[in-house]
């Protein structure tokens, strides 16, 4: 569905609890932990909690959070993902 990038109205949910094994199944982790994005000791310590934690935690809704504040998890998705999509997307309309 995503292949042309097509719009549409339905809205897709995705149990990434069911995804992981499959995403991390060849990773290496010394070389996630070397992204950049982990560069700072807290965010990699704030993903480990998310990844170690038996709640369901959404970095955009502090509801989910409990105690902890994912912040700098959510500032980091922003600054350095989220910024790489519509940078790619704007060289693909571009071209």
């Amino acid at each position: 569905m995503l292949k042309d990038h097509s719009r549409n109205d339905v809205n897709v949910t995705i149990n990434l609890r069911d995804l992981m094994p499959f995403l991390v199944s060849n990773a290496e982790p010394e070389t996630i932990r070397e992204s950049p994005i982990f560069s700072e000791p807290e965010v990699w310590e704030l993903c480990m909690k998310i990844a170690q934690s038996t709640a369901d935690i959404n970095i955009y809704d502090a509801a989910t959070w409990g105690d902890t504040d994912y912040t700098p998890v959510f500032n980091d998705v922003h600054t350095r993902i989220a910024n790489h999509c519509s940078h790619h997307h704007q060289q693909q309309v571009e071209a």
